[in-house]
């Protein structure tokens, strides 16, 4: 039953979270309820606003490497759609919850560029939807989908609905999906032909060493995984975290590479985490040129100056094993 493989498949990581961040089981339950009763609104919804021509931008990078902070700023700065911590609620019926909830349907929401684990505070604030690729995708034991395993997903009703959604916007929807989108770039370009990603890359010592802590903070233990899971993930849950990170790292980037090299150049954009901070304006006025999307309020974004997080908390010997094992620099950064 696809309620019960749902559930089975987010809820799995739920007992290994520090009680305040665990799940409430009956409360999801009836949201999900909730969702399935709405969901013909949506599906009338999507029929009238569905336009494939929109762009729909992916936003991609290994976990921790500056996607949250790009999505917010790109959210608050340019003329996009996006998915608020509102609208997630209902992974089901998206394009209704746009129709009602979205903060497009007036003046932008403001939220701060502050994040949780890669999740933004206040209703208005971007959301990475996971819920919603979740149902349509129904990842397992990896997040690597082989050929065979995509072969048998179903598409077609996420395609419809995020082509609503785009068409309800009007503007180009921007989503970030980091455990659901970076092993999957090539397919997602098949199945929609108007999306576009863009790949931002941080340092990969920083990468690594913001990872080992929000292991920490999620689950309390270093050796729990966090976010997406190479096909092989199962024969590394024994290694050493530094181990597990810089595999988990240098795997999603070379599939990235593998993918970026087949794009179109109009189709694939390169942003520095370090030069986004340096020059916001600048790289945020490139990014929008690469989306189609307009500037909100150019004053506001010629001020924008941004504070660098790359320092060093690691201990002496997480710092050595991780630069041992990050030091395939062809794996680890994008190709020249």
């Amino acid at each position: 039953m696809k309620m019960q493989r749902f559930f089975r498949s987010v809820y799995e990581d739920n007992a290994n979270r520090r009680s305040g961040d665990r799940r409430s089981l009956y409360s999801d339950v009836i949201r999900y309820c909730a969702n399935r009763l709405v969901q013909p609104v949506d599906r009338m919804l999507v029929r009238k606003h569905r336009d494939p021509r929109v762009p729909i931008v992916f936003i991609v990078g290994a976990p921790r490497s500056g996607t949250t902070l790009l999505y917010q700023l790109m959210c608050t700065h340019l003329d996009v759609g996006y998915v608020s911590n509102a609208m997630a609620r209902w992974w089901i019926a998206p394009v209704a919850a746009a129709r009602f909830l979205s903060p497009l349907r007036g003046a932008p929401g403001s939220f701060a560029l502050s994040s949780d684990l890669g999740r933004s505070e206040g209703a208005d604030a971007p959301h990475e939807f996971g819920w919603f690729w979740q149902f349509h995708l129904h990842h397992e034991d990896s997040d690597d989908l082989d050929a065979e395993a995509l072969a048998t997903r179903d598409f077609r009703g996420a395609k419809a609905a995020l082509e609503g959604l785009a068409g309800y916007f009007d503007r180009p929807l921007l989503l970030k999906a980091l455990v659901h989108v970076p092993y999957k770039i090539t397919w997602l370009k098949a199945q929609l032909p108007q999306a576009r990603f863009i790949w931002i890359h941080r340092d990969p010592i920083f990468v690594g060493q913001s990872i080992l802590e929000a292991r920490q903070n999620r689950f309390g233990d270093p050796n729990r995984w966090l976010s997406v899971r190479p096909r092989d993930v199962a024969s590394w849950r024994a290694r050493s975290p530094c181990e597990q990170v810089a595999h988990q790292i240098l795997d999603v980037n070379a599939s990235m590479n593998r993918a970026f090299a087949a794009l179109d150049p109009s189709d694939g954009l390169h942003v520095e985490y370090e030069q986004l901070v340096r020059q916001p304006n600048a790289e945020l006025r490139r990014i929008a040129e690469f989306c189609d999307a307009g500037v909100r309020t150019n004053t506001r974004l010629s001020s924008l100056t941004l504070e660098p997080r790359n320092r060093n908390r690691l201990s002496p010997e997480d710092h050595r094993a991780l630069s041992r094992l990050l030091s395939n620099s062809e794996r680890a950064q994008r190709p020249s």
